[in-house]
């Protein structure tokens, strides 16, 4: 067995090429970026590679300097589609016209024309469009005869990315909504596991009497500045509705532009018509100022939310969040069972196929598929999540980990099912003993007590060890199994001669017997 079996990607939008079908993710974590007006739920999209859905395209053409869609029987329009990211390309296959009437539009959140381009394919079959800021939709039209003659674009698809990933058929995005409990102005949340923290706090400033600001001038540059008693220094990740962050701190800054310092402090450029801090208070007390800004460590707050399953599909899925970045890490497939197949065959009947789905990985175990119970028999866990020694004391030094949870035991000689991805299992023994005859590369169980323990003359500390081997992960066997369901499925015996079979493993049926 060998358990590199999940993958970890993030970014604003995040593809997976080898999702496992049907399996739930191990987490979705989504970043919300600082937000005026708060954020009280987030939502993950996910969807295929393809973004267009032909079955909305209309006789029309879109054009690309207006937004403004025209009725025209010599193109084909899309409808509204969402974007998102920093890239899409528009493709069809080699084998269709290459004309260069393709008209292309970005529209924000409320489907006003953002940005566009006209006439924008001219002898070739695919192109990457940078998509604007403030885009969520795109529309895109082509022309499909040209003087008279028909110019067909076969295969067309719209893919998030730079790059043309071959067609592949629409499939329908599907959303999951995660309620947080209550409103952020930035922080974290696992749509998955519900765990999240709000990193980000709201002030408005109304100039009133409480505020304390101070006023200061140099070399002809004014400042105002305020205290933050619990912002994180050394920061401009913070947003307004009248600064806008500097790229850097200096003392006196820009017009317009402002941070918090290395104290914790608010500072804001502004022009000369504000010679003090009274000034400025009137200024605030027509026109409030609204910060979110990033906490300092010790005022960050873990809250807990409902969890729900996110599941992948077999092949290309992408998500993405318009709260902010997705860092998802989702099973790998090939790794584990995800279903099982059970086969029927009789000598004068068609053979009948079944294939239970367990919407999740199961190492080993057992599944009854007509009940719709099973029992999953190895957990995985990350060397990195074990509590590591490094004994020295014999022969050659070997790493061990106490108290693994919910470990079988195993006494001596007794071989262990436990593995770990490159080393060959041996039988258990006692600390000194496997010290002293375990092999490099191989890996086994302490007798009688819930360790695991590896030989690798690699590494001499366990801090070494943990810096390569971090992230793999130890499969082994439960001592109590974990039980699960999924949708079962009717079997039904035919009279006479039945045999059944299933492709994963061996199988064990009870059944009515005729009556002579």
């Amino acid at each position: 067995m060998a358990f590199d079996d999940t993958a970890t990607v993030s970014g604003s939008v995040v593809a997976i090429e080898n999702g496992a079908d049907e399996v739930g993710a191990k987490s979705c974590v989504v970043t919300v970026r600082p937000t005026l007006s708060g954020v009280s739920s987030v939502t993950e999209t996910q969807t295929g590679r393809n973004l267009f859905d032909i079955s909305t395209t209309t006789n029309g053409q879109i054009n690309g300097t207006n937004g403004a869609y025209y009725v025209n029987a010599n193109w084909q329009a899309s409808d509204f589609f969402s974007v998102h990211g920093a890239d899409l390309t528009l493709s069809w296959d080699t084998d269709s016209s290459n004309y260069y009437q393709v008209n292309l539009a970005f529209y924000d959140s409320e489907k006003h024309y953002v940005d566009g381009s006209n006439n924008t394919f001219a002898n070739i079959y695919s192109k990457t469009f940078t998509i604007p800021s403030g885009a969520v939709y795109c529309r895109a039209s082509w022309s499909i005869s040209v003087g008279g003659s028909p110019a067909p674009r076969n295969n067309i698809r719209i893919n998030l990315g730079s790059t043309d990933g071959g067609y592949t058929p629409y499939t329908t995005p599907t959303h999951y909504t995660s309620t947080i409990g209550r409103t952020i102005y930035g922080g974290t949340t696992d749509i998955v596991n519900g765990e999240g923290q709000e990193t980000h706090a709201k002030m408005t400033f109304t100039g009133a009497t409480d505020e304390t600001w101070n006023w200061g001038e140099s070399g002809g540059k004014y400042r105002v500045f305020a205290q933050l008693m619990n912002a994180k220094t050394d920061t401009n990740t913070f947003v307004s509705n009248l600064i806008t962050p500097a790229p850097s701190a200096s003392g006196y800054p820009d017009i317009g532009t402002g941070w918090i310092n290395n104290n914790g402090r608010i500072v804001i450029g502004v022009d000369s018509s504000i010679t003090s801090a009274s000034d400025w208070k009137a200024y605030l007390s027509n026109n409030n100022m609204e910060i979110a800004y990033e906490l300092a460590d010790e005022y960050k707050t873990d809250f807990t939310s409902t969890g729900q399953e996110i599941p992948t599909r077999l092949g290309y899925n992408a998500f993405w969040s318009e709260q902010g970045d997705t860092e998802l890490t989702y099973y790998k497939s090939g790794y584990g069972f995800t279903s099982v197949t059970v086969h029927k065959e009789t000598p004068d009947g068609e053979p009948v196929v079944h294939t239970v789905k367990f919407h999740r990985i199961v190492y080993g175990g057992q599944a009854d598929v007509v009940r719709g119970i099973g029992q999953n028999a190895i957990n995985t866990i990350q060397v990195k999540n074990l509590n590591w020694t490094y004994y020295t004391a014999g022969t050659n030094p070997i790493f061990y980990a106490i108290n693994v949870p919910n470990m079988k035991t195993y006494g001596r000689g007794d071989m262990p099912n436990i593995a770990i991805d490159g080393y060959t299992t041996r039988t258990a023994h006692s600390r000194s003993n496997l010290s002293t005859n375990m092999a490099n590369m191989e890996c086994s169980a302490i007798e009688n007590v819930q360790t695991i323990a590896f030989r690798n003359d690699t590494y001499t500390s366990v801090s070494d060890m943990l810096s390569a081997m971090g992230d793999i992960v130890i499969g082994y066997e439960m001592d109590e199994y974990e039980t699960f369901t999924f949708q079962p499925i009717s079997m039904e015996t035919d009279e006479g001669e039945n045999t059944l079979f299933a492709n994963e493993g061996d199988s064990a049926i009870t059944y009515r017997k005729a009556v002579d």
